[in-house]
């Protein structure tokens, strides 16, 4: 078992890997690989990628403070459920009420996978193959769909 510190350093370790691992991705013949993340030019949505011991993502979130706002944007992007499907090649789970740990509530569209072990370094090179292919798809998906999400009314949204 890990403490504290040792727990925190494998995070570091595997997240620096997975940033290097990212920018060899053969698909981009050498250039470096930025993730959309953050940047979606949609206020309070957000592409992650998240690991836990035996589980990743990869995850669409929409954390709006404003359930309706949230719901609403959720909404929107569900009208448009079988492009994003259908781009990412498998069915995702569409939750529209995730509680976080810290229990704040957020709506999630994500695709997740077991079998991992985390702690398992030898484990990494298949997690960060896991996490590059899957969100190069939600990327895809998203990028269609970017355009014909609109922010809810003008509440500071």
């Amino acid at each position: 078992m890990y403490n504290r510190e040792e727990a925190k350093q494998l995070r570091v370790d595997f997240w620096n890997g997975f940033g290097y691992y990212s920018k060899r991705l053969p698909y981009l013949r050498r250039q470096n690989k930025k993730w959309i993340l953050y940047n979606t030019k949609i206020k309070h949505l957000e592409l992650k990628f998240e690991t836990e011991r035996h589980t990743a993502r990869v995850l669409m979130e929409i954390n709006h403070r404003n359930e309706n706002h949230r719901l609403e944007v959720f909404e929107q992007i569900q009208a448009y459920k079988t492009i994003v499907e259908e781009a990412f090649g498998q069915p995702l789970i569409w939750d529209y009420l995730y509680t976080m740990p810290t229990g704040k509530e957020v709506c999630r569209i994500y695709f997740e996978q077991g079998g991992f072990d985390f702690h398992k370094r030898e484990q990494w090179p298949e997690l960060y193959k896991f996490l590059s292919t899957h969100m190069k798809k939600l990327e895809k998906a998203f990028r269609e769909i970017q355009e014909f999400i609109q922010p809810p009314g003008n509440d500071d949204f």
